[in-house]
């Protein structure tokens, strides 16, 4: 049998694709199209692992939708197809802990969304007006809490319809000499 005969770009696309298509059915990577993906990833009634697998095998479907016509080019012969696919089912092998330690990789380097605890509900300088706001109601007569209760009640009509519950801006309140003044 003679292994270095030349072989048509065609085939060794259409084999390199089937073995890619195996690669990642194996892993759970390949059963769905590009267009069940899209449909079924707006959904949100999908498990978190679902998504995940599905995303991946977007990802990889719309970044090497046929990695057979990529390398068609640059094989010529039986023998350096036959290489190629050994080398493929080989890396194909360690596929889902190379796809551990990517995404691993990957979510370190997502940048973090404000660090730990929650986000502040007002900026600095809204919180500065509502307890101005505070100040006034107690100026007229009313206690601190009721003094809380209105301002809170204002907040809607001042910062375009965010809220702020009264335990809240009773924090803002607490600290209100750390706040800037107008």
């Amino acid at each position: 049998m003679n292994r270095s005969r030349t072989v048509p770009a065609k085939v060794v696309a259409q084999k390199i694709d089937e073995t890619w298509q195996s690669i990642l059915a194996e892993n759970g990577l390949a059963l769905w199209g590009s267009s069940e993906l899209l449909g079924l990833l707006k959904r949100a009634d999908l498990p978190p692992e679902t998504r995940v697998a599905k995303g991946m095998t977007l990802a990889m479907t719309l970044g090497i939708e046929s990695p057979g016509k990529y390398l068609a080019k640059k094989i010529k012969t039986q023998e350096q197809l036959e290489n190629v696919l050994l080398t493929m089912r080989q890396v194909g092998n360690k596929m889902p802990s190379m796809l551990r330690k990517g995404l691993k990789v990957a979510g370190r380097s997502l940048p973090r969304r404000g660090g730990p605890g929650r986000q502040k509900s007002l900026t600095d300088q809204e919180a500065a007006t509502l307890c101005d706001h505070v100040a006034r109601f107690h100026r007229t007569g009313l206690s601190i809490k009721d003094s809380l209760k209105e301002a809170a009640a204002l907040c809607p009509k001042l910062f375009n319809g965010k809220t702020v519950g009264v335990r809240t801006l009773q924090s803002y309140w607490i600290k209100r000499d750390k706040l800037p003044s107008e």
